[in-house]
């Protein structure tokens, strides 16, 4: 339960009211914590709305999307890459994509989230108020989840990427995510695979991405060789068998139109 709701002026007094001591919490846009399958509310709610956190910025070719830039925004916005916004506009519905944030949709690291796996696989940083800038999966892996986020940096550099979604009505979460990106320098091809909705929140999967032969044609055996790589939970939205199938079907999408892109 919500015990109070503080609207803090500037980034100090955040941070205050979220260390003193007492059970606090970040507002952001409301939609994840407001939502069945979001996290419990409890304690104070400090909302994040006038701390400045809104802006999308270019510096030195990266692009540094505050917190609380909203997803329809992201929608929006011409200077950021088609796949984020398309992930963004996976949300169905427009008044939500106004509510909801970039930070929460991070924060809050759903299972059903499309967001996230598309912003690892591109790369992306992340700027905490502790932690300063860090890798996402950095931030996702260890302590400082739960850090109030500030920002998301893109790289100035970006992969190819190419995202997928399984979902049952245009309007219903995503069952799964699938997001791959490829870079190509000196050392050849290099792979980013992520897998939300498999088994719980984005996974990267690291073994799959080095395992995977120079020419990829054969969209039969990168299914194949993808599905000996996933390990999905039955859960009430598909059994094991039709995650790790269509998982492995998606992924091999995502390899074929990301080499296809690259061309």
């Amino acid at each position: 339960m919500i015990s109070d709701f503080l609207t803090p002026e500037n980034l100090d007094e955040a941070l205050a009211a979220l260390r003193d001591g007492s059970p606090a919490f970040c507002y952001a846009g409301g939609t994840g914590i407001n939502s069945a399958s979001g996290p419990e509310a409890e304690g104070r709610a400090v909302s994040l709305e006038r701390l400045g956190l809104d802006s999308l910025l270019t510096e030195e070719g990266r692009i540094h999307i505050g917190a609380m830039v909203s997803l329809q925004t992201i929608v929006e916005a011409q200077e950021l890459p088609d796949v984020l916004r398309e992930a963004a506009a996976s949300l169905p519905l427009r008044n939500i994509r106004n509510a909801a944030t970039i930070g929460g949709n991070v924060a809050v690291n759903s299972d059903d989230s499309c967001l996230v796996p598309v912003l690892l696989a591109l790369g992306a940083e992340i700027r905490t108020a502790a932690s300063g800038v860090l890798s996402l999966e950095e931030y996702l892996d260890a302590a400082a989840a739960g850090d109030l986020i500030l920002s998301l940096i893109l790289p100035a550099q970006l992969p190819v990427c190419s995202f997928r979604r399984l979902v049952h009505t245009k309007s219903s979460p995503s069952l799964l995510t699938v997001a791959v990106s490829l870079s190509t320098g000196g050392n050849g091809p290099s792979w980013r695979i992520f897998a939300a909705g498999i088994n719980g929140p984005a996974l990267r999967l690291t073994a799959l991405e080095g395992c995977l032969p120079k020419e990829l044609s054969d969209r039969s055996g990168l299914e194949t060789l993808a599905a000996s790589y996933l390990n999905a939970a039955e859960d009430y939205r598909g059994s094991r068998e039709y995650k790790n199938r269509m998982g492995a079907v998606y992924i091999s999408e995502c390899l074929l139109e990301c080499m296809e892109n690259i061309k």
